[in-house]
């Protein structure tokens, strides 16, 4: 990580290294104001994940989407040059979030089969989920099913007020100058529907 941090520096000094998405980066800055900080905001976030990629409760994976997927997408917005919006800044929020928790979603029986469980200790002891259970009978283990769906709502939460944020006063349209960064949320949708 420390080479993105110093990467980060570099761009913002006008000598980014030579690496594809440092000089791609450096150009979007001169273009649009993409604030050093939401990238150093993203490295740092995923620095830590590296060290402790599980969480004991819903607040800190938040913040862990709050800093990374959220994050992303202001930057998107930035780029767009859409980042006055308060309603966009808090769609972009509310999808990151649903972002983070859809991935997670996804990638459970991956990170499982490593011994990583990403549904927060929290939730998962509310279904009497065990998680080394978890991590031998997989999808058949007691309570994860349960679990799964809570994880999953809250992620559907998440999209729908997203969705419902840019709507209001757009006669329940989604505005067109924000759809480069909310189409991802399409792909969202599709995993929680399935």
């Amino acid at each position: 990580m420390q080479f993105w941090k110093d990467a980060i520096r570099m761009i913002y000094e006008g000598k980014p290294p030579r690496h594809p998405i440092a000089i791609a980066l450096h150009d979007a800055s001169k273009v649009a104001q993409v604030s050093p900080y939401h990238l150093k905001r993203i490295i740092d976030a995923r620095d830590v994940e590296l060290s402790s990629p599980a969480h004991l409760n819903m607040d800190t994976l938040f913040a862990h989407a709050e800093s990374t997927s959220s994050t992303l997408n202001y930057i998107l917005l930035s780029i767009l040059g859409l980042s006055s919006s308060e309603t966009y800044s808090h769609a972009a929020s509310h999808l990151g979030v649903a972002q983070t928790l859809t991935t997670l979603l996804r990638a459970l029986p991956y990170h499982a089969s490593k011994g990583t469980m990403v549904i927060p200790a929290s939730m998962t002891a509310n279904h009497h989920v065990s998680q080394e259970e978890v991590f031998r009978r997989g999808p058949d283990a007691n309570g994860i099913q349960d679990a799964v769906y809570e994880f999953a709502t809250v992620a559907n939460d998440h999209l729908l007020t997203a969705r419902e944020m840019l709507k209001e006063g757009q006669r329940h349209r989604v505005p067109r100058a924000v759809m480069p960064v909310f189409l991802n949320a399409v792909r969202d949708f599709d995993a929680l529907a399935s």
